[in-house]
């Protein structure tokens, strides 16, 4: 059996977020489980100030970009080049342990309606009910990525079951979708040819980091490609260590990932890496 969590990224401000990313790694618990969870415990003895272990539960993606939060505030003295090392290293370990990127992306903006302004009295509610629909059908979308990867790349036999950054606003939807996906008919056309969902079992389990330490990969994974697609300006390339393991496939027209995989970063090369070919550069030799 394997295991994959998910995190997501891109809810908050819709101007600068327009677009909703989920993003999760495939891993086979009975070799990777407590390799990862050690590896996530000797970066946090490695980065987290002594004085700050009592406070530390997990490594977040807003706070170590933002430098904000109780471990890496800038009142603190933390600054993105301080941190980027701590991001390179979380980046890092889905090469280091082999596992697959998968992910699912929509545009929560074209929900909104043209009146609904900064001003506009109902605003809010345009935008909670636009942010849950795009995260309807990015879950959608990385959890056919899931089932095809297992088709592709495991056993027949295998099966997986799926874990998810806990948020309460969105556990419905999780569930709803998980629902849809078991009854094709549900399904709008375009993801049918992806159907049935036959290799992910039983309901998902909920839990927070400092539950499941795992869940530290998918959300800065997931952090990264909301600003890659959002942002194209990436001077100290993480995208750079994102891009080789991401999974594509099923694709949706204009998907903003597969267009920012078409555009490599400069000094990256092709490789062979199992059963695809991906991009390497130096800083996986």
């Amino acid at each position: 059996m394997r295991l994959v969590h998910f995190d997501e990224s891109g809810i908050a401000n819709v101007q600068d977020e327009p677009r909703v990313v989920i993003a999760g790694t495939i891993i086979e618990p009975d070799r990777q489980y407590k390799q990862l969870e050690d590896h996530l415990a000797l970066l946090a003895g490695r980065y987290v100030p002594p004085e700050k272990h009592s406070q530390f539960v997990a490594f977040h993606a807003t706070d170590l970009f933002n430098c904000e939060g109780k471990i890496f505030s800038k009142k603190d003295g933390w600054t993105l080049e301080k941190t980027a090392p701590i991001i390179r290293k979380l980046l890092r370990i889905p090469w280091r342990y082999g596992l697959p990127i998968v992910y699912g992306t929509w545009n929560r903006a074209k929900y909104l309606p043209s009146d609904s302004g900064p001003q506009h009295k109902h605003r809010s509610q345009h935008v909670k009910e636009a942010t849950e629909r795009a995260y309807s059908i990015a879950f959608i979308q990385a959890l056919l990525r899931v089932n095809l990867w297992m088709h592709r790349h495991a056993r027949r036999d295998e099966v997986v079951m799926v874990v998810v950054e806990d948020n309460r606003d969105m556990r419905k939807l999780v569930s709803k979708a998980l629902l849809m996906l078991r009854y094709p008919a549900l399904i709008t056309p375009e993801f049918r040819p992806y159907l049935p969902l036959d290799r992910i079992i039983d309901s998902v389990v909920f839990a927070q980091k400092m539950e499941s330490s795992i869940l530290q990969v998918p959300d800065i994974l997931a952090y990264v490609i909301k600003r890659r697609i959002h942002n194209n300006r990436d001077p100290r390339d993480f995208w750079g260590l994102v891009a080789p393991l991401i999974e594509i496939h099923p694709t949706v027209e204009n998907d903003p990932v597969v267009s920012a995989l078409s555009n490599p970063p400069p000094g990256w090369r092709p490789i062979r890496f199992g059963q695809q070919w991906i991009l390497s550069g130096e800083q996986f030799s």
